[in-house]
């Protein structure tokens, strides 16, 4: 950035802050898509700069729109050895290339041809169906073992292997064929958020993931959980870059991209606390408790952290699920007698309300850490709010607190600053902020799972970004999200 604002001519610098993901030159944000175009207007010519652009999405250049397909064909056109623009013109269904038109098992072939070790063409070709590369057929299967031997780690393959029946993958499975199943577990413990591969696993029946065993009710609620997520994550970084479409659906403003992925995130938290049962309040509260008391300082800092990551909205906003992740394993340590999912999603569901592109704050406040925990109460009360009402009426009139006359969040003066200071907030008993606590960590559990998935899909392919610095990046193809 510092190179372009010296030398704002120099083609190199912006394919390599377009390959970054963009930034701030002067006082105006390029996104990739712009630095790709700046690219263009000093190096019409260049074949990695059209791929570039493709994988952006397409743009305009000139005064003509170019489509991401387009792209991959002046790339291919200007040089025709590229192989990872043969394998995403493939993804964005094949084109006519030298007024040859290829297929996208064709181009997948000819990726192949020129590139035989990449893991993911294997994987593409087999999602779409299989193909032949130099006189040999492979099926769907042989595809998917291929990539594996190429790159054991490689979630998406072993879900689709499973989806095929399973098969012999050397290194694997003991040396076994690795049934259906195994597949699928070995998708998960890769990748947790994979929302194919859990709703596969419940196909099955349900099964042991890392040391925990999920029924196949249980594997279908994380599937849902994890699609909602998948496709509010895919809105997000379509925010990012301006606009974009999945399917027949669209938008075209930044504005339009973060409410639709804010909407999918309401929708998962509605989801995520249909899933809870009516037992888990005590663990909540005692998880609650812990967040504003001794755990309080670690907590804040954390949200923090995210919060001034994502506003303004930046592509790190997105990357705070391993931190998270330590947290909650160092809060199941001291909370042994809590389930370490309930942990997880309460820690997840204020991950979400600190990353809301609807906050209008330039800092965090005491009111927004507390709209972390609180945010899930309503959807909380509406579902339950049944047996809510039964067990109040069934309870001892001293018993009921603050419950039994309305709100416990409402009734938190507009300042609460003492919060994270210790002790109770001026204007609450005891007993009402423990009430308070209670439906405070089930609102931060009903936002829970939305915080992390990714947008990979069972019949995803994946496009390679074709840096000129020999950065890659692997994306997922049929959203087109970088």
């Amino acid at each position: 950035m510092k190179a372009l604002e010296l030398d704002p001519d120099h083609p190199d610098a912006w394919s390599h802050l377009g390959v970054a993901g963009g930034g701030m030159v002067g006082s105006k944000f390029f996104n990739q898509t712009d630095c790709f175009v700046q690219v263009l207007k000093f190096k019409r010519n260049s074949s990695s700069a059209w791929s570039h652009l493709g994988t952006a999405g397409g743009g305009r250049v000139g005064s003509t729109w170019y489509t991401w397909r387009d792209c991959y064909v002046k790339s291919l056109e200007l040089d025709p050895n590229y192989a990872d623009t043969w394998a995403n013109l493939g993804a964005a269904g094949g084109g006519k290339v030298s007024n040859t038109f290829y297929s996208q098992t064709a181009c997948y072939a000819k990726a192949l041809e020129l590139s035989p070790q990449s893991s993911s063409t294997w994987y593409n070709l087999g999602a779409a169906g299989g193909g032949k590369v130099k006189a040999t057929t492979f099926s769907s299967c042989d595809c998917y073992v291929r990539s594996l031997e190429l790159d054991p780690k490689f979630a998406p393959a072993w879900s689709n292997l499973g989806s095929c029946g399973g098969r012999k993958v050397k290194g694997s499975c003991g040396g076994r064929t690795c049934s259906p199943k195994d597949c699928y577990v070995t998708a998960l413990e890769l990748d947790p958020k994979y929302a194919d591969a859990w709703s596969s696993l419940g196909d099955a029946g349900g099964g042991r993931v890392g040391s925990t065993w999920y029924s196949w009710k249980d594997c279908k609620a994380k599937a849902r959980a994890w699609t909602l997520h998948q496709e509010a994550e895919t809105w997000y970084n379509f925010g990012l870059l301006g606009s974009g479409s999945i399917g027949r659906s669209e938008c075209n403003s930044p504005k339009q991209c973060f409410e639709k992925a804010t909407d999918l995130l309401d929708q998962e938290l509605d989801a995520v606390v249909s899933r809870l049962p009516e037992g888990s309040a005590d663990d909540l509260r005692d998880i609650a408790i812990s967040l504003l008391g001794a755990s309080k300082t670690a907590f804040k800092d954390q949200m923090t952290a995210v919060f001034t990551e994502c506003h303004p909205r930046t592509p790190a906003c997105l990357d705070a699920q391993d931190d998270q992740d330590r947290f909650a394993t160092d809060l199941a340590q001291q909370m042994p007698h809590v389930p370490p999912e309930t942990i997880r999603a309460v820690l997840k569901g204020a991950l979400i309300q600190m990353q809301s592109t609807r906050s209008k704050l330039a800092e965090p406040d005491d009111d927004t850490l507390l709209e972390a925990i609180c945010k899930a109460e309503g959807i909380w009360t509406r579902q339950h709010s049944d047996s809510t009402l039964r067990k109040l009426a069934a309870a001892p009139a001293a018993s009921q607190g603050t419950l039994a006359g309305g709100d416990p969040c409402s009734a938190l003066p507009g300042s609460t600053g003492r919060l994270w200071e210790g002790g109770p907030t001026p204007g609450l008993s005891v007993g009402a902020t423990r009430a308070f606590l209670a439906f405070a960590a089930l609102a931060a559990l009903t936002m829970a799972f939305a915080a992390s998935l990714m947008w990979r899909r069972q019949s995803t392919s994946f496009r390679v970004l074709v840096p000129d610095d020999e950065v890659q990046m692997r994306e997922d193809s049929l959203v087109s999200v970088l």
